[in-house]
């Protein structure tokens, strides 16, 4: 009798400490995304703060050159802006639904850049999948720098233009972004926005992929990579 009692107390000891730490694992993950969402709360705010600030020096900026740049800098920090913004929303912190994504991408950049005569189209096609958080910064900062490159460049005074964008995953696993114009295209280097590129050829490394650029009847530009 006395064993049994004694079997029983152990066991109830066992299922005590055995909850007893389930409830702190409980209230730790608990504590770790009230922590997460106040993190992604401040970091949108400092977005937003620093857009405000750019803007700021944008406007009191004298030569065309500073608001140039002061614009792509603006440019790049909406684009990683939209990314925080979905991880906010949809409460992650690790993967992003590409299409989502990029068709949000798309169309904030045709809004902020496309002319309103419809002069300059632009067609998308953008696959479903998961992208880590890691890829999708770099993809999407890619696509930003290159269609606003082509709405800026590709179709002077007033030319009628397509703009072409596309997102896939290939039978052999990895991913192809390719972003397409049929305007002049960049036969020099002078007109070969040098610093854009280099920022494009950083941002491939990131994704440890492979770029291909073809200049011929406009201007393509295929970044191929692995999940």
């Amino acid at each position: 009798m006395l064993t049994h009692k004694n079997t029983n107390k152990k066991l109830q000891n066992k299922i005590f400490a055995y909850t007893e730490k389930e409830s702190k694992l409980i209230e730790s993950l608990n504590y770790k995304e009230t922590l997460f969402k106040e993190i992604q709360h401040r970091v949108k705010n400092n977005i937003h703060l620093i857009l405000g600030m750019l803007n700021l020096d944008r406007e009191k900026a004298e030569s065309e050159l500073a608001k140039k740049t002061i614009e792509s800098a603006i440019d790049r920090i909406q684009s990683m802006g939209i990314v925080q913004e979905y991880l906010f929303l949809n409460d992650s912190y690790k993967v992003i639904q590409t299409k989502e994504y990029l068709d949000t991408l798309v169309n904030h950049i045709f809004l902020s850049y496309g002319r309103q005569d419809g002069s300059i189209q632009v067609n998308y096609n953008i696959t479903e999948a998961l992208l880590s958080v890691d890829k999708a910064i770099p993809c999407g900062l890619i696509l930003n720098e290159l269609m606003i490159n082509s709405f800026k460049h590709a179709f002077p005074e007033n030319r009628k233009g397509k703009i072409t964008v596309s997102f896939q995953k290939s039978d052999s696993g990895y991913f192809i972004l390719e972003i397409a114009d049929n305007g002049i295209g960049q036969k020099s280097e002078k007109s070969k926005s040098m610093a854009g590129m280099s920022l494009i050829q950083a941002f491939c490394l990131q994704l440890r992929g492979e770029i291909e650029i073809e200049k011929e009847n406009g201007f393509l530009v295929r970044v191929r990579f692995f999940p």
